[in-house]
């Protein structure tokens, strides 16, 4: 009976070892489960953090980037100074061809002007010395019929002088017409003396 208590004491404290090994087996590995799920769960806030990061800086540098598109698009405050001095600038030049195109219209006008003008004292110097020599020609033509007429006019006289009372009578006529070519002498005389005074 005693070997049987002590055999019954032995199972008893065998099993109680087995359970307390159990026991401290089972809160092993209960230990490594919530380690296991904690490093894994730092693990997943490590690899959020680490998307949160990467999230950001790729953001950022998305507005990096646009702000540097932008910055490029938009001319600088220097590009705009060289636009504006290019726009005086060719208003200037502009402004300067066109002083200079009405500057040689006004000196074209001014050459056709003097031309004409040229021209019409030509024309009237022209037309003064034709008047001119009309008049000598016609003052030349009156005093060589009246020299004729003069002629004539001794000639029968000496005819008469030499000759019959009849051929007085037609000498009578040359004499009168003679008197008459005598006494509009000086109106063509002042006629044509006055042609180039009223040119």
């Amino acid at each position: 009976a005693r070997a049987a208590e002590r055999r019954a004491a032995e199972e008893a404290q065998r099993e109680g070892q087995r359970a307390a090994a159990a026991a401290r087996n089972a809160a092993k590995a209960e230990a490594e489960r919530r380690e296991k799920e904690a490093a894994n769960k730092r693990a997943e806030e490590e690899k959020a953090r680490r998307r949160a990061k990467a999230a950001e800086a790729t953001a950022a540098k998305k507005e990096a980037k646009a702000k540097n598109n932008k910055a490029k698009k938009a001319p600088s405050a220097f590009a705009l100074e060289e636009e504006r001095r290019a726009r005086a600038a060719a208003e200037v030049r502009a402004q300067e061809a066109k002083a200079a195109r009405l500057a040689a219209e006004q000196e074209a006008a001014r050459r056709a002007e003097r031309e004409a003008a040229e021209l019409a004292g030509a024309a009237e110097q022209a037309a003064l010395r034709e008047a001119a020599e009309l008049a000598e020609a016609l003052r030349r033509s009156g005093v060589d019929a009246e020299e004729a007429l003069a002629r004539r006019v001794s000639r029968c006289e000496e005819a008469v002088s030499s000759e019959s009372t009849g051929g007085a009578g037609s000498c009578s006529g040359v004499s009168i017409g003679w008197r008459r070519a005598s006494a509009r002498r000086p109106r063509a005389a002042s006629r044509s003396g006055s042609a180039p005074s009223s040119a």
